[in-house]
């Protein structure tokens, strides 16, 4: 004869043909997801979630969520705007620098320029035996430096053809209080096709001083009238010119006749 068993349902003497029931334990989602992430976190770390929790009560940041205090914030801050401010300093520095090569490679370019331009019809002057250079004065006293030469044609293409002109080295005054000198290269062409047409160039439109030396084979002298008046073809002649008053001259050399020697035109 079977005893009588409690169904569960609190009611006596009542039989239950299946198990019986158990009681229901508190289960929170979100407590088993942050216990399993500490313990992913500890084993990361080399050590049992259970052994490391019990010997560190206080837990990482990561797994707490605990916040930065108020000194860290200021030494973070204090070490980035030193960071910031060394590189700010170096980006400027730097600059500074390339701006004041930059300038003096722009400086160097146009005295070039001066000298070459020189140079380059030197090079090409007429050899008909005539008189191809001219160095003289003009009305305000200032050199005037002439060369009869092969110049290129005005509006040429990729081949330009060189006609016979006359090439003037001119300095002309700029007006206003702070005068300067351009020093103008104009070209007269004597082709008959080209009708006399002048072409007018500024080599350099900033100078405060220009001066030409003539060399007769045995000192410099200073371009005046009186060696103006000797009518002599120079052995050399000599620019000396710059652009501000607190920097030295630059000088360029130019030598028109072989030495003695025998050595060549330089």
């Amino acid at each position: 004869m079977t005893q009588p068993r409690d169904n569960g349902s609190g009611a006596p003497g009542t039989l239950s043909a299946g198990r019986p029931r158990r009681r229901r334990s508190s289960f929170d989602p979100g407590q088993r997801v942050l216990n399993v992430r500490h313990g992913l976190l500890d084993l990361a770390a080399g050590r049992r979630p259970d052994a490391a929790r019990r010997a560190s009560p206080k837990m990482s940041r990561i797994a707490t969520g605990r916040s930065f205090t108020l000194i860290e914030v200021l030494l973070a801050l204090t070490l980035a705007g030193t960071v910031l401010t060394l590189a700010a300093q170096i980006a400027g520095r730097t600059l500074r620098s390339q701006c004041a090569v930059t300038d003096l490679l722009e400086e160097q370019a146009r005295y070039d320029f001066v000298g070459d331009s020189i140079a380059a019809d030197l090079g090409s002057r007429m050899p008909d035996g005539a008189s191809t250079l001219s160095i003289l004065l003009d009305a305000h006293h200032r050199p005037l430096i002439q060369i009869h030469c092969l110049a290129a044609e005005p509006g040429g293409g990729l081949h330009v053809s060189r006609l016979p002109a006359n090439v003037q080295y001119r300095l002309v005054r700029t007006p206003g209080p702070a005068a300067r000198l351009k020093l103008k290269r104009i070209v007269h062409w004597q082709a008959e096709r080209l009708g006399g047409q002048i072409a007018r160039t500024t080599v350099c439109d900033d100078l405060t001083a220009f001066e030409v030396q003539l060399h007769d084979g045995r000192e410099w002298l200073a371009l005046t009238s009186r060696t103006v008046k000797r009518q002599e073809t120079p052995a050399a002649f000599r620019i000396r010119f710059r652009r501000r008053e607190d920097e030295a001259a630059v000088m360029r050399t130019y030598l028109l006749q072989a030495p003695e020697t025998g050595q060549g035109r330089r």
